[in-house]
């Protein structure tokens, strides 16, 4: 077949597939596992390049039983499967800390074992990892080595176990294990030593980073990204340990107070929002468990603030609900401006404006003047030129032909609420194109909650419309 390459093999009972595409023995193109014993390939190298790496596995138990390769000369030999092929197809498993897919793959392969040598196993497998690359030293290797020693206690899984705890910074856990390889294994002085230096540099990393963390400044630029302060150090701390891990180092953490424990999850928090484009679920789940932490540590108005702008961030309505409980609790019956802004902003809040919402006076005569048009609009020309504005000015200029006597009334506050310009440097009054556009220069939405800004506004619409009386308001 022109440009695709057939990969085909025997059909065998009971069995699924999978096809891996090299190229100078780099891999280049692959399949997930299947029932069908064929596959094709795109073939956009020199076919002298080529060849083909094929897996079989078990359906009843996933095992992976033989690999078969097809090189370009069609040589082919059958591999069986080593303990390091098999590590070597599971470290993606470990990059992407799926745990529970890696241990359910060594109990399929090693199920016959007794549980010695399958713990044996899983501490071969963690110094394969170790070795190949440190930057896997994560909470998942943590796992694999407390299950080797939970499946088979000895010098040798306890010392495993051990190291990788002080490598994580897991300090309880690498103390409780010292105490046990001195007293029931009497693991020797120059060992354990080694495992204590390991820790203290882990420490003494870590305390950095908090350092830096605790004395740096946080904002965001016009396009929303951190640009103050030691980021790339936040960053680190949380790329390292992941959430779970910043949250157990600071739960170990002496050194400081509660509400500072609180801030520097809340600041982690926020850097957690890079996750939020490439994996929703896991900015959902590192926010929900840093501001959980950051509850449990304080309680202070401060705190309270920004926990609820963290649930705010990842739509957690019943928190919402609860932290708000508290500020509201806290503010009293006299609110200050920073409070009600917040307070006053949220839904629950500006669903009571309808109480606001006057009955008609009996009586009350309205006049209009002529057939006098009003269309209130949102923003527009010269300070906005975005497609509402211009689709606005459009209609607008059309029925201005067409005689109409229209005018366009922007919201209250526009343009200075979204702009450096003074409302002293606005007219009230621009004409473009022959169309009038009208400002409302007070109150400003910058100046006031929601709430606040909502009942402002429908007064100073109120007046306009007295003062030029419209037949219709659009």
């Amino acid at each position: 077949m022109d440009g695709y390459i057939i990969a085909t093999t025997e059909k065998v009972e009971d069995v699924e597939y999978a096809f891996y595409l090299y190229s100078n023995r780099k891999i280049i193109n692959k399949t997930t596992y299947g029932s069908e014993p064929i596959c094709y390939f795109d073939l956009n190298v020199p076919i002298e390049s080529v060849s083909i790496k094929f897996f079989y596995i078990r359906k009843d138990d996933k095992v992976t039983i033989k690999k078969y390769w097809i090189d370009s000369n069609s040589l082919e030999y059958l591999i069986e499967i080593t303990d390091e092929d098999f590590f070597e197809d599971n470290i993606i498993l470990l990059e992407d800390k799926d745990i529970f897919t890696l241990i359910r793959n060594f109990q399929n392969r090693y199920s016959s074992l007794s549980n010695k040598l399958r713990a044996y196993k899983y501490v071969q497998f963690i110094n394969y990892s170790k070795n190949k690359d440190k930057s896997l030293i994560n909470s998942s290797l943590q796992t694999l080595s407390q299950l080797s020693v939970m499946l088979y206690e000895d010098r040798y899984t306890l010392m495993c176990y051990a190291g990788i705890c002080a490598a994580m910074v897991s300090i309880q856990e690498t103390n409780e294990s010292i105490v046990k390889l001195e007293k029931d294994y009497q693991v020797d002085t120059d060992k354990i030593n080694k495992i204590w230096r390991k820790l203290q540099v882990g420490i003494l990393q870590h305390t950095k980073l908090l350092d830096n963390i605790i004395n740096s400044e946080f904002g965001y630029n016009t396009n929303g990204d951190f640009f103050k302060g030691n980021d790339e150090q936040l960053l680190s701390l949380l790329m390292q340990s992941g959430a779970e891990g910043v949250v157990d180092f600071l739960k170990e953490n002496n050194l400081l107070d509660n509400k500072t424990k609180a801030s520097l999850a809340l600041k982690v928090a926020k850097i957690v929002q890079r996750y939020k484009e490439d994996d929703v679920d896991k900015f959902k789940h590192c926010t929900q468990l840093l501001a959980e932490y950051a509850y449990n540590c304080d309680k202070s108005e401060g705190t309270l603030r920004n926990i609820y702008f963290a649930y705010q961030r990842i739509h957690n309505y019943d928190k919402l609900n609860e932290i708000r409980s508290l500020l509201y609790l806290i503010a009293g019956d006299n609110p200050s401006e920073r409070q009600r802004k917040l307070l006053w902003s949220s839904p629950d809040h500006l669903m009571t404006i309808v109480d606001k919402v006057p009955t008609k006076p009996a009586g009350m005569v309205y006049t209009p003047m002529g057939s006098k048009v009003c269309y209130v609009i949102h923003n527009s020309l010269p300070y906005s030129s975005g497609g509402y504005a211009t689709r606005g000015h459009g209609l607008l200029t059309a029925l201005t032909e067409q005689g109409v006597n229209i005018f366009a009334l922007t919201r209250p506050g526009y343009p200075h609420d979204i702009s450096q310009i003074r409302p002293e440097e606005v007219v009230n009054q621009d004409i473009i194109d022959g169309v009038v556009y009208k400002r409302i220069l007070s109150p400003s939405r910058r100046d006031y909650s929601n709430y606040e800004y909502m009942l402002r506004a429908a007064e100073s619409y109120k007046q306009v419309f007295l003062d030029e009386k419209p037949a219709l308001i659009i």
